[in-house]
């Protein structure tokens, strides 16, 4: 209520006197005592005086106290009041990112005050200070953890400055894949990491495979993670490692690999030809070897199979996969490898897709129920003609073609002589035998 008495305020004695018209005059100010008062709980102090008349060349009114000095009286009725204002203060608390942006609070000149503080998730709050980059006089939390700040006349604002919170983790995850992501060869348990903590994830030996010098197929989220420097990435590292600070979220790295083209890169391919079954494999088939061919990684093989005459592929088990069956255990840190894909045999042609580890495959067989010709023939084996060495010749028909065969079967028995005396290899055709 500008321009009205304030209740509570001092009182002051009325002073006046006669001044001759022309006269200087110096009228003392207020008193420290009286330049400010508290009525109610508003602090109220000097602001101005004020004259009746115009103040007059050479005069000086006090802005500190009021007093009245080289004042010139008038031919009129001079009147000097002293005005006062309420001495408020208002601070405000700049969030600088937290929430609420924008926070006040008002209170009287010289009063302390709690400071009304904003929150930001995955921070708390480390000081306040004057300035918005750090810089100023700075305000720290008492024992209680509270920011005690003093209003002064005016409008007082204050920035939060904040740092991580040590008790908020974030997690950090790492994966190792193929170029496209259908092999994944290895993923890592989840790593708590603070907010702003530096941290390295590291590049893996994964054999057969490369990872891309570019990296131009590698994830990164969140990509404001990334640090951009003409477009390329420099959180990478020369060894391929990838280094980081952890934003106030979690964090996944998928490392992309790609088929190396080296001999090095490549692993065997072993198929057997066996007999029997899965659950009771038997021996190699007789007359077949193991046969080996290197491939490299995700190789799409497709071999037509050369079977051994009167064998065919078990219908019930045609094959069991006995070598690179199996991935790397989630246990393995390095050296990661994936199992073979997509086995099958058709036919007679066997496919599948090359992993990056040895793959031996054992194929078994069954007879088809072919005849195969078997000749057995009995031989004078210490004559000299070609007409007496062979005996005798019998013609067996085997397999399942044999028992068909319509011929009476013979029996023949065979009596080993260890050699024959020289008389009987000389005797000439068609003698008898003495006894």
């Amino acid at each position: 209520m500008y321009g009205l008495p304030i209740s509570g305020s001092p009182v002051l004695t009325t002073q006046s006197s006669d001044e001759l018209v022309g006269s200087n005059l110096t009228v003392a100010g207020l008193p420290v005592a009286l330049q400010s008062f508290v009525s109610g709980s508003t602090l109220y102090v000097f602001d101005h005086a004020e004259l009746s008349v115009p103040l007059g060349s050479g005069a000086a009114l006090s802005a500190t106290d009021g007093t009245l000095s080289n004042f010139v009286m008038p031919n009129d009725t001079v009147n000097l009041q002293y005005r006062y204002r309420e001495d408020m203060g208002r601070i405000v608390i700049n969030g600088n990112g937290g929430l609420p942006g924008l926070n006040s609070t008002n209170g009287m000149a010289g009063a302390q005050t709690v400071a009304p503080l904003p929150t930001r998730y995955g921070y708390v709050i480390d000081k306040l200070t004057e300035n918005a980059d750090g810089t100023g006089a700075a305000v720290t939390a008492n024992a209680a953890g509270q920011y005690l700040l003093t209003f002064v006349s005016g409008i007082k604002t204050y920035y939060v400055q904040w740092k991580p919170d040590p008790s908020i983790h974030y997690q950090l995850y790492a994966q190792y894949m193929n170029g496209d992501g259908s092999i994944l060869f290895h993923q890592t348990a989840a790593v708590p990491i603070t907010f702003q903590t530096a941290f390295t994830v590291g590049n893996k030996l994964i054999p057969g495979y490369r990872l891309l010098p570019d990296r131009n197929l590698s994830e990164i989220t969140p990509t404001s993670l990334k640090n951009l420097v003409g477009g390329v990435d420099t959180n990478w590292q020369a060894n391929g490692d990838y280094q980081g600070i952890m934003p106030n979220q979690d964090v996944a790295i998928a490392f992309h690999y790609v088929p190396g083209n080296a001999e090095s890169d490549k692993s065997n391919f072993t198929i057997e030809y066996h007999t029997g079954t899965a659950a009771a494999p038997g021996g190699l088939v007789p007359g077949t070897a193991p046969i080996t061919v290197r491939y490299l990684p995700e190789t799409q093989i497709s071999r037509n199979l050369s079977l051994p005459t009167g064998y065919q592929v078990n219908g019930s088990t045609p094959f069991r996969v006995v070598q690179g069956a199996q991935p790397s255990l989630p246990t393995a840190t390095n050296n990661f490898v994936s199992a073979v894909r997509n086995v099958d045999i058709t036919g007679t042609t066997l496919t599948a897709e090359m992993p990056n580890q040895d793959v031996k495959i054992e194929i078994y067989l069954e007879p088809d129920g072919t005849g195969v010709p078997f000749v057995m023939s009995f031989r004078d084996a210490d004559s000299l003609d070609p007409a007496l060495q062979v005996l005798n010749r019998s013609r067996f028909q085997t397999g399942r073609s044999a028992l068909r065969s319509p011929r009476p079967s013979r029996r023949f028995t065979a009596i080993a002589i260890a050699r024959r005396s020289p008389a009987l290899a000389m005797r000439p055709r068609g003698a008898a035998l003495s006894a």
